[in-house]
């Protein structure tokens, strides 16, 4: 029994290697809906990490997305200890998007700040993709919602046209 929950839990855990999203809905209904005039509740953002936020937001802009509403739909943006969750693989999970009924989560792996910040950068815009716009992962690889990490020649080369992609991807799922 152990050793088939064991391997159910490698599949899942496996299955995404460097993002992991936990999706926790709640699917009953809230009991008690928030007021309309219940002021809006501010996002916590990890000092570290405001400076891709802000980044994400002028590129939100600039491709005519409206992002303020979706950033409140976040509880936290925060740097934290994330253990190799798939040590057999080789392959270490850097950012998980915690989606629930009353909050997402963005948590980001502290250890990510050695690969430097175009590495930040993307996991950022990834995790913001899954707790912002509920994107899944796309199936091609070297792209922003890809489940692996794009090369960091690729995310140099090509950051226009993936920006282009990843905001084409919320516009035909959400509109502007």
């Amino acid at each position: 029994m152990k050793a088939s929950i064991a391997f159910v839990v490698s599949m899942v855990v496996g299955a995404c290697a460097a993002c992991g999203t936990s999706d926790i809905r709640q699917v009953e209904p809230r009991l008690q809906p928030t007021p309309v005039d219940a002021p809006a509740r501010e996002t916590f953002i990890d000092e570290d990490l405001r400076l891709y936020v802000e980044l994400f937001m002028n590129d939100c802009e600039a491709r005519r997305t409206d992002c303020e509403e979706k950033l409140k739909l976040v509880e936290e943006i925060r740097l934290v200890e994330i253990p190799d969750l798939n040590k057999q693989d080789k392959e270490m999970v850097v950012g998980l998007c915690y989606l629930n009924f009353f909050s997402n989560k963005v948590h980001i792996s502290k250890a990510v700040f050695s690969f430097g910040h175009k590495y930040v950068q993307t996991i950022m815009y990834h995790e913001l993709g899954h707790c912002m716009y509920d994107l899944d992962h796309e199936k091609k690889d070297d792209m922003l919602m890809s489940a692996m990490m794009p090369d960091l020649t690729v995310l140099l080369q090509d950051w226009p046209q993936l920006l282009d992609d990843f905001f084409a991807a919320i516009q035909e799922q959400h509109g502007p």
